[in-house]
């Protein structure tokens, strides 16, 4: 429970410290190799190479502040089974511990200055991964950790979960497409950093020249082998020129960004002459497009926005630039078949359009862009591409141009037969020709004219061959950025590249195809996730990268090579692109199948995609196609053969036989005439009655298929469906309908069956409605989810139209993306069964707490950390965790106000006390930001028909045409006329996206609110007129519109109120609603959020129902007594609690502003924030569209940590908030007050941290000006949560238990914490830093009394040393309590209940040290401060600790011996001191008898402002008499001696000035040693400080500091025997201080070293262990080894500094005065 004691701060400035840490050799070097988990480690060294990542613990981030939890961890990427660590402690290190995903490493053999190289293979997880260096001794050293990137390795399907059944299918489906027409494929599939699949099928080539088909049995058959090489067509574009500029980006010595114009690299390209404009182009428009060619950029052309024609056909001298179409006898202006001449004629071309206003995809786009790579470089494309990728990769099979390349014909596999000619199967010969046009089968040489004729068969835009498996091995860098040793893209680059264009252009990155909301289904699949990437080529290629699973596909067919089928229909139509093969996508649905779903759902699949292609044959009835279209539906149906063959049973008989008879109908003619060409009909007849024997012969004995797993049931209504017709309503995630969800056609085939839905794991329901064929039933259905099947029996039934089903797919659901599939609904364009209505709602959140997914050791320790703060001053938390849409966690802790507008603590009991609970709202302050107007926004743009067609690329003067008025804009003093119309010009052009990125241009923060603020200064200054002043929101939207820019809208990024204060404008005035409504209505009260709210004290909520903020008001009230630091007028006094913290959104927007005001719970803001999870909503309702959404979380053209507002994790950017181990799209956002939201859409993860650490005094305005004492603990850090939170997270865990790692993160928080303390410098105890510290090291003391292991004692022993030796303010309990002052005597009386309490909190905390602080008001002379015994008593015996008694007199400490000794069966403890003069009288009496001996002695600290160095203190005696202290020091608060009791002492000048010593440091040291008297100086006043000083003097200066004691025996030195040293020498050799030479002589008069000195001064310190493990000196090699520690020491004790220069100097000479100064330094440590 929370005492008075708590949150009590002491005064006492005399325990102001400087901090210095120690690690003691006391503690022994804890090994793992009990514990350690199998990582083989073996010596080696450090491989010259790239590196995924160079870290040194501890805190790699290179400072401690709200780094804590982080500074011992590292993330990176890598793969199961593969993985290396190179580990390399500092050569002085004696032990760490190291950890890989919670497993610890035996690092006992890691012996410190060698590499060592760890074999992690066991302990790797598939994607982040974690590493942890904990513990690391001596404190200052550092251990380095070097992780290679991962490569790909040789894996089997079954390994990472791919079904053997599934793979054979595509196979099947492959050779079925062969042998029926289709040249010929190869598959590669890598998963998980595994190579998996490798395949291949078919020939080389299908066809020969005179376009006859190639058979299996002919002498030029050739299969097609792995490493065939393929042309990879228009996927080259990715494969050079992306990976290239990607690669150039990545690395430093390229000059090249992507925002570079091209005149940058090309100067003639838009000089006027240069250009070869088409006929008919106007003088004006020709100025246009001049002007457009100086504007292009990199990024622009990357975009496919560039201006350029599709295809303006270079190499064809037959082709008419003006109308772009080949013309007989034309010229082309353009002309161009060598590559020198092209390079001219790409410049030359005119652009037909402005940069950026259109998306036109054209070759030529990437053909000037290799000109471009090559211009920078130095080198030919292809010669780049080997150097980098290539040969480092050992990739053998790409390459440009392979038959220049030791390939021959036979290992390419062929396209074109007929050359670029286009000869058809119909007879009409040449389509096109053209100068030097190839007429035979094209076969390793690229397809593309433009890349062969034009470029010599080196292009950006095509040219590129490959086999599967190289290409996928390349594909991979997208998901890791390099490989092995090499890297080869930065990862903000790849997001850079693979970002959604815009909110109208989703489905393009730089170049990339991307999926986008289901975008490119038709080659990625619906299964793809939205960040899926990749490309398609020509010739018939395709690859597909997606991260979200860290999978790669690489499909190359060959199907162009095959006739064209009629070239006056289409010159482009082949064979093989009217195969179900050639469409490409459906074996990539197949792939994603093999991972999600069942032999069972295949088996369905199978049926239903043969029944849609057999359909579609149909429609192509004596058409020019007509025979690719027959001859696939046979293939098809071959496959359904097959698959029986291979699954009997009666449901794959069914299917062959189903199909069977369907397309023998179409051959018979029963079901009217469907292949009319005799050719065709022959083939069919043949083809059929092979089938048929099989189809007959097929086994259905087997019942194989398994139980439904959910099951349909019809309900009365649903989400989205209207109840009466059964038709979509709107709403959901999904609508789909069944059959022919995507449309009829070759690509669509495969999608038809299959669509998607986003989910968790025991949570969804779908519903179906029929809204079509009327009252007939349905005779077959058949539906599964993630291959899991649903009962529909109710569907079949009784689906009449308007009929409406649920289905519960709690059971069937995983977490991410699902996928359902639905056959056997026939087609409805042969008018049999209607179709079907699919709506998927968005996930929502239940209960999990106590369920899996996030360990709870994870979430106690978090717990634990947030209470011992509260219990240590923090005011208050609330925590809100979802995973996998499950609420695993939340909680409250603290109270909702913890202090008084006066500063004064509200404590537990007071009745002002009001506890924290979950239900208790927080000021969010800017994460309102994101929750209210990025909401906002999202939600308008999804609906933009609604709202005005808001786009993100509106300028602001579209909704306030005043904003660049001349005139209404209030301008700087200064601002000249030109300055002024170029912020007009700004202002009209400023954008809704600009102010989302925060580069508008306002200031940061112009405070309208502010009557004394300076809009020039942009400063605080009382007495200024604010010329924006406004406290009203009226007038403040009018000063906003007013408000000056300060820089061009787009070339920064300043972080400004101002943006989001004006979005929030427009957002009112396009709703025509006040935002606080808006959001109201249609995201807040639609999601059942209660919670949440603008205003609260205005909607129902009491003051207390808020966490309260500053104590002070607006005013930043400090502790140190300096009043206010701010006013103005209105400036509010009280506490603020229930009323936005924020001025500008208090005083100027009346609490309701764009950029502060929401206030929330946690639980609510986690429910808000899970729909950034979702795809469009919550449950039934809609808010957002998945394109805008993925727009705005992706990163920001400038910046990867930024998206549109929203903040962003980037490559490792916010670790400090969302943690070191969060995916790079991770988002979220930090509000001032101490909030903080993260959404991490990798692991499905929702954290809402909520604080209010500004509800608390502020320490002192004078040195930082809103200091609030919250901000200096471990909770006030915030992302302290996200860090611990992913160890815990079950997919990112190899340990069998993470206690371990866990434990040790905790110490090294602690350690952490004591580093911090050393930089702020000399600290008082109060000071909230300390309380902060106190708070952690508590839980290192409980953590090792709960689990007493021997990893744990090492690890306290560690804190507590350190803790004991620099920072005893943190092992110190100081409370400070008020004496009554009468007649300059102050007094001051314990009770026995404040007596018990403070030991009760010794007790609790393990204090070192207790100190009581009496506080005198005025001046006093004497002070008594009386004890009750029996506390002390129990104080001694249970804490071990010392006690401290500060009076203004002097400082008591009493040894915790001297405790034991004193209380006995004693009643009362008297501690006094009093002062007369130079003299002060310390007693300490028990029960009124003085004590004279206090065992173990004390310590006594007469206060005294105006202490000189020369000063000591003197023991009066009875007589009289006075002896000097002589290892008395003074200090910043007086003079310090030990005493044995109690004691009168005298303060004492006996420091001498010398006329040989200059002022300064020298003149310092000889006052302190003459006042003592311990050096012998030649004359009155000379010190002779220059003389050596040597080995027996500095042994006679320390023998008179100890009291001259006797020594034990001569030193027995054969040169110390008649020297005036000898007893001082034999005394330090017995103690064993110094030592002689190996020759029997001590060398007495020798000159000491420094390195000597430093070894004598430690040792007479009992040879404490460095904390550094190096000197930062040039010289330090130079120390002798017996003196290393030693010379350490006094380093970084401050006994000992550099000569300067970085010179040490460890053998140098001491002179006198040097070694004066080094006594005065020691002795003041």
């Amino acid at each position: 429970m929370k005492k008075w004691l708590n949150k009590m701060l002491c005064l006492s400035l005399s325990a102001a410290i400087t901090l210095s840490l120690l690690t003691p050799a006391a503690v022994a070097a804890s090994s793992s190799a009990a514990t350690g988990a199998k990582a083989p480690v073996v010596q080696t060294t450090l491989p010259s190479q790239d590196w995924q990542a160079r870290v040194s613990f501890p805190d790699w981030a290179g400072y401690v502040d709200d780094t804590l939890a982080m500074n011992s961890l590292y993330s990176f990427t890598c793969f199961q089974d593969q993985g290396k660590l190179y580990v390399t402690p500092d050569k002085d290190v004696t032990g760490f511990r190291l950890f890989v995903n919670n497993a610890e490493v035996d690092t006992s053999a890691m012996k410190g200055g060698s590499t060592w190289q760890v074999d992690i293979s066991s302990l790797t997880v598939d994607g982040a991964n974690t590493v942890q260096v904990s513990l690391v001794r001596p404190y200052d050293a550092h251990v380095q950790v070097d992780i290679p990137y991962p490569s790909v390795i040789s894996g089997d399907p079954k390994e990472v979960g791919m079904d053997d059944s599934t793979l054979e299918l595509i196979g099947d489906f492959v050779e079925a497409e062969v042998k029926y027409g289709f040249s010929g494929a190869q598959l590669a599939v890598i998963k998980d950093g595994k190579l998996v699949v490798s395949e291949a099928w078919g020939a080389a080539s299908g066809y020969r020249s005179d376009l006859s088909r190639i058979e299996p049995d002919d002498d030029d058959y050739v299969p097609v082998t792995t490493g065939t090489l393929y042309d990879l067509a228009s996927n080259t574009k990715m494969y050079s020129v992306n990976y290239a500029l990607q690669y150039m980006l990545s690395h430093e010595g390229y000059d090249i960004a992507l925002d570079d114009l091209i005149v940058k690299f090309f100067p003639q390209f838009d000089d006027e002459g240069r250009t070869i404009f088409k006929e008919g182009t106007t003088n004006e428009q020709k100025a246009d497009i001049y002007r457009w060619k100086g504007q292009l950029t990199v990024r622009d052309i990357l975009m496919h926005q560039a201006g350029f024609d599709p295809d303006p056909q270079y190499y064809n001298n037959n082709f008419d630039q003006a109308t772009q179409t080949h013309t007989e006898g034309a010229v082309n202006a353009l002309y161009s078949q060598n590559r020198e001449t092209t390079l001219d004629m790409v410049l030359a071309s005119p652009l037909t359009y402005e940069p950026g206003t259109k998306t036109v995809y054209s070759d030529v786009d990437y053909m000037l862009l290799c000109f471009v790579i090559e211009k920078v470089t130095g080198q030919g494309l292809d010669q780049f591409l080997k150097e980098k990728f290539w040969e480092p990769m050992g990739l053998t099979h790409i390459t440009y141009k392979p038959l220049d390349n030791g390939f021959t014909k036979e290992q390419c596999a062929a396209t074109e037969p007929s050359g670029n000619h286009w000869t058809d199967l119909a007879g009409n010969g040449w389509a096109v020709d053209f100068d030097n046009c190839r007429e035979g089968l094209i076969q390793g040489t690229v397809h593309d004219a433009k890349a062969y004729y034009s470029m010599d068969g080196v292009s950006g835009h095509a040219g590129l061959f490959a086999n599967a498996e190289d290409l996928a091995r390349l594909c991979s860098l997208m998901l890791t950025g390099g490989y092995e040793g090499v890297k080869y893209f930065d990862n903000n680059v790849i997001d850079e590249f693979t970002k959604p264009k815009s909110t109208d252009y989703p489905t393009w990155g730089l170049g990339w195809w991307r999926q986008g909301a289901v975008g490119r289904r038709n080659y990625f699949s619906t299964h793809a996730s939205s960040g899926t990437v990749g490309h398609q080529g020509w010739t018939g290629t395709l690859t597909v990268i997606d991260p979200e699973q860290d999978l790669v596909v690489v499909l190359l067919t060959n199907k162009k090579n095959s006739p064209v089928l009629d070239n006056t229909e289409s010159m482009t139509d082949y064979f093989g692109d009217n195969m179900a093969l050639g469409s490409l996508g459906a074996v990539v649905g197949y792939v994603y199948d093999s991972f999600t779903s069942s032999p069972d759902a295949m088996d369905d699949s199978v049926r239903q995609y043969a029944y849609d292609r057999i359909c579609l044959s149909a429609t192509h009835h004596d058409a020019y196609d007509e025979a690719p279209h027959m001859n696939d539906a046979f293939a098809m149906l071959e496959w359904a053969v097959v698959r029986a063959e291979k699954r009997p049973c009666a449901e794959t008989k069914a299917n062959a036989e189903f199909l069977y008879g369907l397309l023998s109908g179409y051959v018979s003619g029963k079901d009217g005439e469907v292949f009319a060409k005799p050719e065709d009909k022959a083939n069919a007849a043949k083809w059929l009655a092979e089938l048929k024997t099989r189809v007959d012969a097929l086994d259905a004995s087997k019942p194989i298929h398994a139980a439904p797993k959910a099951a349909a049931v019809k309900v009365s209504s649903a989400p989205g469906i209207d109840s009466k017709t059964g038709a979509f309503t709107g709403g959901g995630q999904n609508a789909v309908y069944f059959p022919r969800a995507y449309g009829v056609g070759t690509a669509a085939c495969y999608d038809n069956a299959v669509t998607w839905f986003e989910g968790y794991e025991g949570q969804g329901k779908l519903y179906f409605s029929r809204i079509g064929g009327g009252d007939r039933d349905v005779s077959d259905l058949a539906i599964y989810v993630n291959g899991l099947a649903v009962d529909v029996s109710a569907m079949i039934e009784d689906s009449r139209q308007g009929s409406i089903f649920e289905i519960d797919v709690s059971g069937c659901a995983v977490n991410g993306r699902n996928t359902v599939q639905v056959g056997g609904i026939k087609d409805v364009s042969r008018g049999t069964d209607g179709v079907f209505l699919m709506v998927a709602p968005d996930p929502e959140i239940i209960d999990g707490s106590g369920q899996g997914g996030v360990d709870p050791k994870v979430l106690a320790m978090i717990g634990d950390i947030v209470a011992a703060d509260v219990e240590y001053g923090f005011p208050s938390a609330q925590l809100a965790i979802v995973k996998d849409g499950r609420m695993v966690y939340s909680n409250a802790w603290g109270a909702v106000n913890s202090y008084r507008s006066d500063l004064s603590p509200i404590l537990e009991g007071s009745p002002d006390y009001k506890e924290a609970t979950t239900g208790t709202l927080y000021d969010l302050a800017s994460n309102t930001k994101m929750y209210a107007v990025n909401y906002a926004l999202q939600y308008m743009l999804a609906h933009s028909g609604d709202y005005d067609d808001i786009s993100l690329s509106d300028p602001i003067t579209k909704f306030f045409p005043q904003f660049d008025d001349e005139g209404k804009t209030v301008f700087k003093t200064g601002t000249t006329d030109a300055q002024k119309t170029e912020i007009y010009r700004w202002k009209s052009q400023l954008t809704i996206q600009d102010i989302l990125m925060h580069q508008a241009g306002f200031d940061p923060d112009p405070q309208y609110y502010n009557d004394n603020f300076d809009q020039d200064t942009q400063q605080h200054t009382v007495g200024a007129k604010n010329t924006l002043f406004s406290q009203d929101k009226e007038t403040t939207l009018n000063n906003v519109l007013a408000s000056p820019l300060t820089y061009e809208p787009g070339t920064k990024t300043v972080y400004s109120d101002v943006d989001y204060m004006l979005l929030g404008f427009i957002i009112e005035q396009v709703s025509a609603q006040d935002l606080d409504s808006f959001l109201k209505e249609h995201i807040y009260q639609p999601l059942g959020l209660e919670h949440i709210t603008y205003t609260p004290l205005e909607k129902g909520f009491q003051a207390d129902d808020c966490a309260a903020t500053e104590p002070s008001g607006n005013h930043w009230t400090d502790l140190a007594g300096h009043g206010w630091a701010v006013d103005f007028t209105n400036c509010r006094e009280e506490v603020l609690q229930g009323t936005v913290h924020d001025a500008k959104a208090y005083y100027s927007m009346e609490g309701v502003s764009g950029h502060a005001g929401l206030y929330s719970n946690a639980e609510d803001l986690a429910k808000l924030a899970q729909v950034m999870l979702n795809p469009t909503g919550y449950g039934a309702t809609q808010l957002f569209a998945p394109n805008v959404n993925g727009y705005f979380a992706a990163r920001k053209d400038t910046l990867a940590n930024w998206g549109q507002g929203w903040w962003r994790q980037g490559d490792c950017q916010r670790p400090w908030y969302f943690g070191v181990q969060a995916d790079r799209d991770t988002i979220g956002h930090q509000g001032w007050t101490g909030t903080l939201t993260m959404i991490d859409p990798s692991s499905e993860l929702v954290m809402a941290y909520l604080t209010n650490k500004i509800n608390s005094p502020i320490y002192d305005s004078t040195t930082a000006l809103t200091g609030y004492c919250g901000n200096w603990y471990t909770s006030a850090t915030l992302g302290f949560v996200a860090n611990l939170l992913y160890l815990g997270l079950e997919d990112h865990n190899a340990a069998s238990d993470i206690q371990p790692a866990l434990d040790a993160l905790l110490a090294d928080m602690a350690l952490d914490k004591l580093r911090l303390v050393e930089e702020e410098g000399p600290v008082a105890v109060d000071h909230p830093v300390i309380l902060a510290t106190q708070a952690v090291v508590q839980q290192v003391k409980d953590m090792a009394a709960a689990r007493p292991t021997a990893q744990n004692k090492a690890a306290l022993d560690l804190v507590m040393s350190v803790v004991r030796a620099r920072v005893p303010a943190v092992e110190t309990l100081a409370v400070s309590l008020d004496a009554s002052v009468s007649g300059g005597e102050a007094s001051l009386s314990l009770t026995a209940a404040q007596s018990a309490e403070l030991v009760e909190r010794a007790v609790a905390q393990g204090c070192r040290n207790v100190t009581i602080q009496a506080k005198a008001e005025g001046s006093a002379t004497k002070a008594v401060v009386s004890i009750p015994a029996g506390a002390l008593a129990e104080l001694a015996s249970k804490t071990g600790a010392s006690l401290t008694v500060a009076t203004p007199v002097a400082e008591v400490a009493i040894p915790n011996s001297g405790l034991s000794g004193l209380t006995g069966d004693s009643k009362t403890i008297e501690v006094s001191a009093q002062r007369k003069g130079q003299t002060v009288t310390v007693s300490v009496a028990v029960d009124g008898e003085t004590v004279d001996q206090v065992a173990g002695g004390m310590t006594v600290l007469i206060v005294c402002d105006d202490c000189t160095p020369g000063m000591a203190a003197a023991l009066v005696g009875k007589d009289g008499r006075r002896q000097t202290i002589r290892k008395s020091v003074v200090s910043e608060s007086g003079i310090k001696a030990p005493v044995d009791g109690s004691v009168q002492l005298e303060i004492v000048d006996e420091g001498k000035s010398f006329s040989d010593v200059s002022a300064g440091w020298a003149a310092e040291a000889a006052a302190y040693v003459s006042g003592r008297g311990l050096f012998q100086t030649s004359g009155a006043d000379e010190f002779d400080g220059g003389a050596p000083m040597s080995r027996g003097a500095l042994a006679q200066v320390l023998y008179e500091l100890e009291g001259c004691p006797a020594p034990g025996a001569p030193a027995g030195f054969s040169d110390v025997k008649d020297s005036e040293y000898a007893d001082a020498v034999a005394w330090a050799s017995e103690a064993g201080l110094m030592s002689g030479y190996g020759d029997g002589r001590f060398g007495v008069e020798d000159t000491l070293t420094r390195e000597q000195a430093a070894v004598i001064f430690w040792r007479y310190a009992d040879s404490p262990a460095p904390i550094r493990g190096v000197l930062d000196f040039t010289d330090a090699g130079r120390i002798s080894g017996y003196a290393g520690q030693a010379m350490r020491w006094a380093v970084e004790n401050g006994v000992l500094s550099g000569r300067g220069g970085g010179v040490l100097d460890p053998g140098g000479k001491i002179t006198r005065l040097e070694a004066a100064k080094l006594l005065l330094n020691f002795m003041s440590m």
